[in-house]
């Protein structure tokens, strides 16, 4: 989080004073905790997924943030020109990383060879074995396709836990790229957890929290977590830069319509429509602060892309469906469609066509769920 922060700022002084040292120390922790096996790699025990048992080695995410931290340490370590020492021991342990504990084709969270017998369940209800997605970042859209599908299998295997409100599934949908599993996602998260007027969501579900004993409280309370989750969500399914790549709306349902201006890492200001099936007019981006620097886009069309800066025309190069152009600070470029101009994009009239009330995809609850106000017990709004 604090290598993200400086990723959309570039504040090196945040770098050098604040992150830095934090990003520094972890990597130390992994150099000294991590023991080097007979198999020729590195090896992290004891180990434990949070709120997961068993305890045993190389838990799924201690292999994710093993190969999350030590990229981080040494890109931050040669810009800041320190601990240049460090640099060939990071990349010796990033070389023979821990290897993910898989059975079945899917990220499990049986640890292994520790002696304690499998689950009869061996999936995950706390998402740890999702976390190389998010938070660590290190499978994505891009990832290699058969790392990729694992990640996506461990999701269709998912035993979604709809007792807390703080499990992060509809992130993991969207970081994948897979825009039908993000609204399934994104409507059971909102059906069990978003239950006030005000959209706020709760900390348990629908029907109350569980820690319920004798003189304790029942009613249902916000949860700021789920709150955060369902935010990142929609900014991740609108806009995604977490591999220096920006994607515009890189798992949004097709017929679904959007509009967004978001800050992308490399501090790009970046705005983009989506205006149905397939059509998206436009992207436009802007450096903000700092020097001279590469841009990186997907390209969301098929005919290719033109980027101009007003009325000028900016050399890109196009590899793999990804196009690179120097940005300058302050400057707007307009990427399109290759043929068309901004000036060629018809304009649409902003907000609904119709007023709309709030829409609620669940049971809203008013006041306690045990008492005389509680009289969605007997009749749900939906």
């Amino acid at each position: 989080m604090l290598w993200n922060r400086y990723q959309y700022t570039l504040d090196e002084q945040f770098l050098k004073e604040k992150a830095y040292p934090v990003i520094r120390d972890i990597a130390t922790f992994y150099v000294n905790y991590g023991k080097l096996g007979a198999d020729g790699l590195y090896h992290v025990a004891p180990a434990v997924a949070w709120e997961e048992p068993p305890i045993g080695r190389d838990a799924h995410s201690d292999c994710a943030a093993w190969r999350a931290i030590f990229p981080i340490a040494i890109e931050a370590t040669a810009m800041l020109k320190v601990d240049q020492d460090k640099i060939p021991i990071w990349r010796e342990r990033l070389s023979k990383a821990p290897p993910y504990p898989l059975r079945d084709g899917i990220f499990s969270r049986v640890i292994q060879n520790d002696g304690t017998p499998a689950p009869i369940d061996h999936y995950q209800w706390q998402l740890p074995n999702t976390s190389s997605v998010f938070p660590f970042s290190v499978i994505g859209i891009d990832s290699p396709p058969e790392l990729k599908k694992t990640a996506e299998n461990t999701f269709l295997h998912y035993r979604y836990n709809a007792d807390a409100g703080h499990e992060f599934l509809p992130v993991v949908a969207a970081r994948l790229g897979q825009p039908e599993w993000l609204r399934a996602a994104l409507f059971q998260y909102i059906q069990y957890f978003q239950v006030y007027d005000q959209g706020l969501l709760n900390y348990y579900n629908i029907f109350g929290q569980k820690e319920v004993g004798e003189g304790a409280a029942v009613e249902l309370h916000p949860y700021l977590e789920a709150s955060g989750i369902m935010a990142t969500t929609v900014n991740e399914t609108l806009l995604q830069s977490y591999n220096s790549i920006i994607r515009v709306f890189p798992a949004l349902p097709e017929h679904w319509t959007a509009r967004f201006i978001l800050r992308a890492t490399g501090s790009f200001l970046v705005a983009s429509e989506h205006r149905g099936p397939a059509d998206i007019p436009y992207i436009l981006l802007q450096p903000i602060g700092g020097s001279a620097r590469p841009c990186r886009i997907a390209i969301p069309w098929k005919e290719g892309v033109s980027v101009r800066a007003g009325m000028e025309s900016v050399s890109c190069k196009v590899d793999d469906g990804i196009a690179t152009f120097t940005a300058k600070p302050q400057v707007i470029y307009a990427i399109t469609p290759k043929g068309t101009k901004l000036t060629d994009i018809p304009m649409v009239k902003e907000g609904f066509a119709h007023e709309y009330s709030p829409v609620r995809l669940g049971n809203c609850w008013y006041g306690s769920s045990e008492n005389d106000t509680a009289h969605t017990g007997t009749f749900p709004i939906w």
